[in-house]
């Protein structure tokens, strides 16, 4: 994935983002609830570390999403 200031599509953002590696869930809601199971599983320490950091991703994807939400409206 590379980091752009670029205003991007969001074919282009799902495409710096998908990694073939790992699986999909059929809806957000049961993607948000496999994470928490898994970041149930690990000490507090991490979980707070992995909680963080996956804020700080999901904030820069909504960044990333909005100003195209601005333009096709």
């Amino acid at each position: 994935m590379t980091a752009t200031t670029e205003t991007l599509t969001p074919a282009q953002i799902a495409q710096s983002l998908r990694n073939p590696m790992f699986a999909t869930r059929d809806t957000l809601e049961d993607a948000f609830e496999y994470f928490f199971m898994v970041a149930k599983a690990v000490n507090d320490a991490d979980r707070a570390a992995m909680l963080t950091a996956t804020g700080v991703v999901l904030n820069t994807i909504a960044d990333l999403l909005e100003p195209t939400q601005a333009q096709e409206g």
